[in-house]
């Protein structure tokens, strides 16, 4: 459970865990706490991700409780996660943010912190996308399929939204300077 149990937090939305199970993370989409303190509720379904960690003894530990930066009313932010095969690298999907565009939340685990990475969005990015409703990060962590299941493009080009609502995958992938878009 979440350390901090509200009403329709609907924690356990999306979970993921690292390929030897010693780390899970749990989204919970529809959360109303404010950035770094989940106990004061103020953002109405901001979203959060627990982190938590398996102890030798075979017990879980909250390890983290992971935000957007900064976080919205309604982002969603936990409605997808995904953790690499090590569990050191973090994806969530925040479909809500920017009136539904959305945006995906890359972090990064060292020793037992967790850092923001990057945030990506669509390139043809427009309202009501809900980019960020599926992650997929490689057991590497360095290429990130995100899903948009109300993209309009009717697939002759990204920015022609002539097909209400027929999804697309982007595919982004790390490099020396970041993340890059190289597939749509």
């Amino acid at each position: 459970k979440a350390s901090k149990t509200d009403a329709l937090d609907e924690f356990g939305t999306s979970v993921a865990l690292s390929r030897d199970g010693t780390t899970l993370a749990v989204g919970a989409p529809y959360e109303d706490g404010v950035e770094g303190n989940e106990c004061a509720n103020g953002l109405e379904a901001s979203g959060a991700v627990y982190v938590y960690v398996r102890n030798s003894d075979g017990s879980w530990r909250k390890q983290a409780y992971v935000k957007a930066n900064p976080p919205h009313r309604d982002d969603g932010f936990g409605s997808a996660v995904s953790l690499s095969a090590d569990g050191s690298k973090l994806a969530v999907g925040a479909p809500g943010e920017a009136s539904r565009m959305g945006a995906v939340y890359v972090f990064s685990r060292t020793e037992e912190a967790w850092s923001p990475d990057a945030r990506l969005v669509a390139i043809n990015g427009q309202l009501n996308d809900k980019f960020g409703m599926s992650v997929a990060l490689s057991s590497d962590g360095d290429i990130l399929a995100v899903g948009a299941t109300d993209e309009d493009s009717d697939g002759s080009s990204p920015t022609n939204n002539g097909m209400q609502n027929a999804g697309a995958v982007y595919v982004f992938a790390r490099n020396l300077s970041g993340w890059a878009q190289p597939q749509y």
